[in-house]
């Protein structure tokens, strides 16, 4: 909560494909051990394990960077989103 994140790339439905990474558009933070879980598990099953949509918080993202206070926000929501509907993966 709060720590540093890393750019996980969404594939995806995107411009990148396997052995190649998409454009910085196509990226969501993650933290260290979801980004780890997203590799080992594969992208659609940890995206679907999460109920997040992440082409739709990729587009927020980037069509809101430049404003923080947005981008905070869009964050903001998808965690409160994860933790109300979340079971612990751990």
């Amino acid at each position: 909560k709060g720590g540093p994140s890393e750019a996980a790339h969404v594939r995806s439905g995107t411009d990148g494909g396997i052995g190649m990474q998409p454009s910085d558009k196509w990226t969501v933070p993650l933290g260290h051990e979801h980004h780890r879980r997203q590799h080992d598990i594969g992208e659609l099953a940890f995206w679907s394990e999460q109920c997040v949509d992440p082409l739709g918080l990729a587009t927020e993202l980037w069509t809101n960077s430049g404003n923080d206070d947005r981008g905070h926000k869009a964050v903001a929501r998808t965690v409160q989103a994860v933790q109300m509907g979340r079971v612990d993966h751990g």
